[in-house]
Order: C-alpha cells, then sequence, then structure tokens
C-alpha cells in the first residue's frame, strides 16, 4: 500500500516550506505553527445552534470546556461527546479542534463537550489528566441540565488526546461514579517508553511522515516528570494491567503512522480482556489526518466513518 496522492501533496507541501521540526522551535513558536496548521487544514466549519464556553472547577484547577448543541436537537435526552484535543499534551488548544467538535455535534446530533486541559510543561502529568476526568465527572453530574443522557457519553481524543480519553478510561473503570458507554481513540500514543518495541515507530518515525520518533520524544519529556513515568498505565495506558469495565472502544489509526502498531497492540489486548473492540486502519494516509480533512478526501472520509459509528452504537 502507497500514500494517496492527496496525502502524499500534503507531505510535500510542508517539505518545500522549509519549517524546521516543530521539536527545534521555542516552544510558543510551536504552539502557533501547530494551531495554524491544524485551523488552516480543518474540516468545514458547520452551523450549530448554541456554543458556549465557561470554566469549571477541576480536581486541583479552573479550566474551560466548549459545549457545542445540534440545531436539530429533539427534546429527548441527547448523546453526548467529551472531545479531549491532540498536540502531544502541550500544543494544542480548543480552537485548534473547533471545526471538529462542530462536525461531531451536527453529524451525530450529540452535544459536544470538548476539554480544555492543562498543558505541559508548564502542567505535566497528571495534570491534564485530572482535568479530563474532572470534565467527565462534570459532564455526568450535569448532563440532564446540558439536555444530555448521562448514560451515553462518548470519550473520544486523538494522538496525545487519545492517550488522554484511554487514561480516563481506564481511571473511570477503576474509581467508578462516571459511565462512559464508548470510547473513540483516534490514532492514539499509548507508549511512553524512550524506545517501545514497535516497527511501526522506526519504518515511519523518521520525519517523513508528519511526526516523527524525535517530536514524539521531545512532547513526551515536556509531558512526563520523570522517565520512570513512562511505565504508569495511566501515562501509558498499554500497560495497564486490567482493562475490566472499559467501553465498547472503536480505534482508528493510519497506515503511515509512527502509532500505528500501539494501536493495533491496544486493540488485541482489550480483545484478549473481553472488551468489545471495533478497529479500522486508513492505509494510505497519516497521522492526524482527521485534522487534515479540509484538504483530505481521507480525512473526510474518516470523521464520517466516526460518525456513523457513533450514532450505531448510540
Amino acid at each position: 500500500m502507497s500514500l494517496d496522492q492527496q496525502t502524499r501533496a500534503f507531505l510535500e507541501m510542508g517539505k518545500t516550506s522549509g519549517a524546521p521540526p516543530l521539536e527545534e522551535l521555542p516552544l510558543e513558536a510551536a504552539r502557533r505553527v501547530m494551531r495554524e496548521t491544524l485551523i488552516e487544514a480543518a474540516c468545514v466549519r458547520r452551523f450549530v445552534a448554541r456554543r458556549k464556553e465557561l470554566l469549571i472547577v477541576g480536581q486541583d484547577a479552573v479550566f474551560p470546556i466548549r459545549i457545542y448543541k445540534p440545531a436539530d436537537a429533539a427534546k429527548k435526552k441527547l448523546p453526548i461527546i467529551i472531545l479531549i484535543h491532540g498536540g502531544g499534551w502541550a500544543l494544542g488548544d480548543l480552537d485548534c479542534y473547533e471545526n471538529m467538535a462542530r462536525f461531531f455535534c451536527v453529524e451525530t446530533k450529540s452535544i459536544v463537550i470538548s476539554a480544555g486541559y492543562r498543558l505541559a510543561p508548564e502542567h505535566k502529568f497528571p495534570a491534564g489528566l485530572n482535568d479530563c476526568f474532572s470534565c467527565l465527572q462534570w459532564t455526568h453530574k450535569h448532563a440532564a441540565e446540558l439536555g444530555g443522557d448521562s448514560q451515553r457519553i462518548t470519550l473520544m481524543g486523538d494522538s496525545s488526546g487519545g492517550n488522554l480519553a484511554a487514561a480516563v478510561c481506564l481511571r473511570a473503570a477503576q474509581e467508578g461514579g462516571s459511565v462512559i458507554a464508548r470510547q473513540v481513540l483516534l490514532y492514539p500514543l499509548l507508549s511512553l517508553e524512550e524506545d517501545p518495541p514497535f516497527e511501526s515507530r522506526r519504518k515511519f518515525g523518521d520525519g517523513a511522515y508528519f511526526i516523527s520518533q524525535s517530536s514524539i520524544a521531545w512532547t513526551i519529556k515536556l509531558y512526563l516528570n520523570a522517565p520512570n513515568d513512562s511505565r504508569l498505565p495511566l501515562a501509558s495506558p498499554l500497560y495497564s494491567n486490567t482493562f475490566e469495565g472499559l467501553p465498547h472502544t472503536l480505534i482508528i489509526n493510519a497506515g503511515f503512522d509512527p502509532l500505528r502498531d500501539e494501536a493495533a497492540a491496544y486493540a488485541r489486548k482489550l480483545r484478549q480482556e473481553g472488551v468489545p473492540v471495533d478497529f479500522t486502519c486508513f492505509e494510505t494516509t497519516i497521522h492526524g489526518f482527521l485534522s487534515f480533512a479540509g484538504v483530505l478526501d481521507i480525512g473526510q472520509k474518516g470523521l464520517q466513518f466516526v460518525s456513523e459509528w457513533i450514532c450505531d452504537h448510540a
């Protein structure tokens, strides 16, 4: 299988720009570049009936969330999606995922809550995780007043957001109290080890496929307090000893993604533990392709695929 034409052209455009890798930039410059890239390449902005931003009190911080409601919402309780953005725990923000949140709100007729968790390195592990878990608790508590159904919450995250979503699901299963009906992990980063034993990390990690081994290592260093934290299950969900109580799971990855093999390994582990798992690989594209749906047809197809899966399992 080879890269599709649009993905190849997208990568070539990045090469010809002459921009240095993100890990070679000052942090604020890297954040600006990531933000501009994701906003410019995002899917078309969809109309929602209501969009509200507010601050919620978490476990150890106050942080923002955005709430989106669909225009054709019925009076019945709506399903809810909690969206956890990517960006290596350090670079993404709510604006980067504005259009994606709107897309899922419209296409799944769900309330979408986008979590603006604290970023590393100013706030290292487990600060962002605590915020995302607090967002789940807040959503469960306030679902009815939002017009949502607390028994139909989907937890969704991409890349490092997929890492956080998986960790929140593990924590919720262990601690109880908040029901998660489904988890959707979009090309998740699940092993934070320095040199994990995955062929895709070596095969596609040279920087030619949007993210690299060096950029992954850089963001992990920003996120963790110490290298030994990489073996903690809530940092690296792949290394959890138990998956009991996890919800029906959809895992999406890409054929040319350095994270491809750990996503597949996680799917196998969940299946072995009896967790219902649907696993789909979009073979001809790269990490982050759903965020590039404005320029990649396969990104648009991927967003539609995820939306239909959520609707089918609502």
